[in-house]
């Protein structure tokens, strides 16, 4: 083959079309992440750019096709595995009250909007109305970290995604049917027909199959993977042969296993990564590679229908959170999280839209006006439930679970030698003296051919370990195991162990400025709401003799405020060093009640500031001094960007101080 024919343009060759997509998939994220615009516009934008109507180095041929319909049954299958169906079942007829009025409302006004001002004919305008009547959860992750996970408001939200997008589904089929046949009596019978067999097959035989496989053969986590993904597809294509669109039955298969896949388990973590690492992605591409582009500046049309379909959908939603903020007596705070949280457009907007323009009942300007709406509404969510959900928690603050309540197990992960004593010396000194748990020491080694004897190297490295425990008295258990990542280890170490708090080896290096302290420490941070202990201990623990507290503003309302407060007075105690906090009034008046009502009885010294990047020591700090920075994961109720930016400037001006970056327990 001719090099040259390697660039005709559309690709041709399936590896150049596959590196492509796949550098796609890399880039993308995070330039997306860089301007502050949701990761799906950015991978859609991308299909727009690199398709058949913007530079055309891609062509959509088979091999997108198949990805691409892997990719739409994979989203909706996720879509159903993530409902929190226990959630779903506390507050299941509030949740169908809400899911109803959040269909009825949109989708009554989008028809008239639809067939009265875009002039489409009654089934296109049912249809593009049940677009809006479905939501996605895309700002459910920042609402749970914000610890509002159990709020009512959130609780009834996420259970309405169940209806709402099982009736814009079911509308789906129905339309689909409708305009590919005739509206007869026996067509209504296929329809309730193969619905039913589709909910016996699915709802009562998969689960009982689920179970058996699960339990009764040996399987390990790749038979479990694809025994998921044959799950999937099995009820695509039953529904299929039901006379429904393949989307629901994957929907509904996540439905049906949810409750047998733990949503922290292996598996889900597999099923997941697998998705938005590569069908996923190979969705949104397509999807953007049939936007035309041109139309957008040559057609007022595509405007028209993009700005329509963008308020009709946000103030229907807006018009459904109102109505049952006044049935239920909802604050107005809730009812802005409920209209926040339900008001992204995602998964099942983006599978109706390219269901009806193949079937020929959309045209370009309503795929464009999709993609716009898309992109408006998920920065909304996003916006809306981060201002009115930070509100929230503090306005619902919850007294937290007393330390004493739960069984105390810290982990200490090692990833230096020489930190392992002042590592272990810090987790003794804020363990409750009174707890007979075990310190946990672990080390992980990655899974490769050296890993055996990497684990032989371990071994000497815990036994040091045990050494430097015994000689303080103090109980210490070591594990050493193999995982995929350094990271994967030390997660699954913390949930299967059931840790609550985790001290952890920080260098002080930084490698890039997109990141906190570095790759390990960053996805642990993310993925986990356990409390974490970053140190970087460069003088030995007993030598310290004053202990500085900073902490941003709303930390006192962070679930784990309580818990972090206790081991500092531990901690102070334990070294017999002075206690500083630097705060602002709120949070300070209620660390000085808790210091004067709480044990250990602990003196301190209490500072006001108002911002934590203004900090500034003029006599500077030794190197007798603890620094503790009580920081915040991205997105929680008291972090600011200047958590993340402190620590690098912080080991700049001071490289001889211990540092310590505190993250409260979360969720």
């Amino acid at each position: 083959m001719h090099p040259v024919i390697l660039f005709d343009l559309p690709v041709k060759n399936p590896v150049l079309i596959f590196v492509i997509i796949l550098l796609t998939i890399l880039i993308v994220p995070l330039v997306s992440k860089r301007l502050g615009i949701p990761g799906i516009v950015g991978m859609i934008v991308s299909g727009v750019v690199l398709g058949p109507k913007g530079v055309g180095l891609l062509g959509r041929d088979a091999s997108i096709e198949l990805f691409s319909t892997v990719g739409l049954l994979y989203i909706m299958f996720i879509a159903g595995l993530e409902i929190d169906m226990e959630e779903f079942r506390k507050s299941r007829n509030r949740s169908v009250i809400y899911g109803v009025a959040a269909f009825i409302i949109p989708i009554s006004l989008g028809y008239i909007a639809a067939a009265y001002l875009l002039k489409l004919d009654i089934l296109s305008s049912i249809l593009l109305a049940s677009m809006f009547a479905s939501h996605t959860l895309l700002a459910y992750p920042t609402a749970s970290k914000m610890g509002l996970a159990q709020s009512r408001s959130v609780v009834v939200t996420v259970g309405s995604t169940i209806v709402t997008d099982i009736l814009a589904l079911l509308t789906l089929a129905v339309i689909i049917g409708i305009k590919q046949g005739e509206m007869t009596g026996a067509f209504w019978i296929r329809i309730i027909a193969g619905f039913a067999v589709l909910i016996l097959l699915v709802f009562l035989a998969l689960p009982r199959l689920t179970v058996w496989f699960f339990r009764s053969l040996e399987t390990d986590g790749e038979q479990q993977f694809i025994y998921v993904l044959a799950a999937l597809f099995l009820s695509a294509s039953l529904a299929q042969a039901a006379g429904l669109e393949p989307i629901i039955g994957a929907f509904f298969a996540g439905l049906a296993i949810n409750s047998y896949i733990p949503s922290t388990s292996p598996l889900m973590n597999r099923i997941v990564f697998v998705g938005n690492s590569i069908f996923i992605p190979f969705f949104l591409i397509s999807v953007g590679m049939l936007v035309d582009v041109r139309s957008l500046y040559s057609s007022t049309g595509t405007w028209i229908v993009a700005i329509l379909m963008t308020v009709m959908s946000l103030s229907s939603k807006f018009i459904a959170a109102l109505i049952i903020q006044n049935v239920y007596k909802y604050t107005s705070l809730e009812r802005n999280v409920m209209f926040g949280l339900s008001s992204a457009q995602a998964a099942a907007t983006l599978a109706i839209v390219l269901i009806a323009l193949r079937a020929g009942m959309f045209n370009n300007d309503i795929l464009n006006g999709t993609i716009f709406m898309i992109l408006v509404t998920s920065l909304t969510s996003s916006f809306v439930v981060e201002k009115e959900g930070c509100r929230l928690a503090v306005e619902q603050e919850k007294e937290p679970l007393s330390p004493g309540e739960i069984t105390e197990k810290i982990l200490i992960p090692i990833s230096r030698d020489e930190t392992i004593e002042p590592l272990v010396d810090f987790a003794a000194m804020i363990q409750d003296p009174a707890s007979d748990e075990p310190l946990t020491a672990l080390k992980v080694a990655e899974d490769s051919r050296e890993a055996s004897d990497e684990i032989m190297r371990n071994r000497k490295v815990l036994d040091r370990a045990i050494h430097h425990a015994s000689a303080s008295e103090k109980a210490l258990r070591v594990i050493s195991r193999i995982d995929s990542s350094i990271a994967n280890g030390i997660m699954r170490a913390v949930r299967e162990l059931l840790i609550t708090d985790v001290v952890l080896d920080w260098r002080g290096e930084f490698r890039s400025r997109n990141r906190i302290f570095g790759n390990i420490l960053d996805q642990l941070l993310r993925d986990s709401g356990t409390e974490f202990y970053v140190c970087r201990m460069v003088n030995p623990v007993n030598t310290i003799n004053k202990i500085t507290v900073v902490m941003p503003e709303r930390a006192e309302y962070e679930k784990g405020f309580l818990k972090w407060l206790l081991k500092i007075r531990m901690l102070a105690k334990q070294t017999g060093a002075t206690l500083s906090f630097y705060g602002n009034n709120h949070g300070l008046s209620v660390i000085r009640k808790e210091m004067e009502e709480g044990k250990p009885a602990v003196e301190a010294e209490y500072s006001t500031i108002t911002k934590i990047a203004s900090l500034n020591w003029n006599n500077g700090l030794t190197q007798d001094d603890l620094f503790v920075l009580v920081s915040a994961r991205p997105r929680s109720i008291s972090w600011n960007r200047s958590l993340d930016r402190f620590p690098r400037r912080f080991v700049k001006e001071f490289p001889d101080v211990n540092f310590v970056a505190l993250y409260p327990e979360q969720y």
